[in-house]
């Protein structure tokens, strides 16, 4: 073939050519178009069909709602029973709630023990639980407070706060006459916790007046109920405000363990501020101040917590906040605590904070705990770190742990300790 005509060929192809890949691409497009399409309607009706399935569920469910408080009014055994079996099988928690809900709104004093039998099915921590025996103890008193002395669950507390919301005061003389009911099961103890919880709930002056009398008869554990209630006002008030309230309270007891407890939550959630707090408390707590914002501290920044222990003058609370603070320094970065302790010039401070790292660090490697131990220069610190070290020794390696100790030299009463179990 002659150069002119394969010219001429290659020029009449070319057309033929190109029409037949452009039909493949259009083609090949369609077909993809088509497959674009196809899965976007899918999507859609899976979504519709998923949309449709929840407003059928949630259609079904309203119904059923319907026809459980229909059964509601008239709330007899039977109708109390499918009640709660729905409850108890209901998934939706905001659905379970309304239909819960129905058995509280008609619950009487005579029906209350047939629903607490479909409430104690459910979460005994859930709040459909606790919500029942509030609102029992409140309508029932001192009959649904007793009933919680026969039975498994934890519900006087409940009962006793729902009682104490809605009649303090008859709450209170029932207290007082309990010792001579003795009803079987019933710890006065735990009766007298919850009358506090209820009335620092609703009546802080009275849950004070309350716990003041308490301690006027002797009651040596009337101030640690303060505890609570001082708790449960740090999260309602500013530092400023509970710290004030705490000054003013009847008797030293009170005010020190208030102090605890305020300087134990501040210290934890605003260290900075409650620093500043303790650092100006009166000297009658403010043991209990500085010791309790610096343990606080220490679980949140121990470093932080012991640079502003070891600016304050020594004392008793700054050796134990110290303590405490490389304790819990130990426990999470041994390293960085060990280089605070060879920077910290020698002092009680010193002495005590090396005594809160060996506790930490013997029960790891007790052999560095008793080499850190006999740095101490405190006779008696150092002989209690040595107990600490020695004893966590003695149970990782007996062996080498008595050869060390006849031969450490220490006084016959710290090695008795050693070789003693901790009480």
């Amino acid at each position: 073939m002659t150069r002119k005509k394969l010219i001429i060929s290659i020029y009449c192809i070319t057309p033929i050519i190109a029409f037949l890949i452009g039909s493949r691409i259009q083609s090949e497009n369609q077909a993809s178009n088509a497959t674009e399409q196809s899965k976007s309607e899918n999507k859609r009706t899976s979504v519709s069909s998923s949309r449709n399935y929840n407003i059928s569920k949630s259609d079904a469910s309203e119904a059923k709602l319907e026809a459980l408080a229909e059964l509601a009014n008239d709330l007899n055994s039977s109708n109390i029973e499918t009640i709660g079996k729905a409850v108890f099988e209901e998934t939706d928690p905001l659905m379970r709630r309304k239909m819960f809900n129905l058995l509280l709104d008609k619950m009487t004093s005579d029906n209350a023990l047939e629903i607490r039998e479909q409430v104690i099915k459910l979460d005994e921590k859930g709040t459909e639980f606790r919500d029942f025996h509030f609102i029992w103890g409140s309508m029932a008193g001192a009959e649904a407070v007793i009933h919680g002395a026969s039975t498994e669950e934890t519900d006087i507390q409940i009962t006793m706060e729902g009682w104490v919301n809605s009649s303090p005061n008859e709450a209170i003389e029932w207290y007082k006459g309990l010792d001579e009911l003795k009803i079987n099961g019933l710890y006065t103890g735990w009766v007298k916790k919850s009358l506090v919880d209820g009335l620092a709930s609703t009546n802080i002056p009275q849950a004070v007046d309350f716990i003041k009398n308490l301690s006027d008869k002797g009651d040596r554990k009337a101030n640690e109920l303060i505890h609570d209630v001082a708790l449960k006002l740090t999260r309602t008030m500013p530092l400023n405000e509970v710290a004030d309230w705490a000054t003013n309270l009847p008797n030293d007891g009170m005010k020190k363990t208030s102090t605890k407890a305020i300087g134990s939550a501040f210290g934890y959630s605003d260290p900075v501020t409650a620093s500043r707090w303790a650092s100006t408390l009166d000297p009658s707590v403010s043991s209990e101040g500085i010791y309790s914002v610096g343990e606080a501290w220490a679980r949140r920044d121990p470093a932080a917590s012991s640079e502003w222990l070891s600016s304050l003058p020594e004392s008793q609370a700054t050796n134990k906040g110290i303590e405490r603070a490389l304790q819990h320094w130990a426990e999470h970065d041994p390293k960085s605590a060990s280089d605070h302790l060879v920077s910290m010039p020698e002092s009680d401070h010193k002495d005590r904070a090396i005594n809160g790292f060996v506790s930490r660090v013997a029960k790891e490697d007790p052999q560095a705990a008793i080499l850190w131990a006999d740095t101490i220069k405190n006779e008696s610190v150092r002989n209690e770190a040595f107990v600490k070290a020695g004893r966590a020794y003695l149970r990782n390696d007996s062996a080498a742990a008595n050869e060390w100790l006849d031969a450490s030299g220490l006084p016959n009463g710290v090695k008795d300790k050693i070789n003693s179990p901790k009480k």
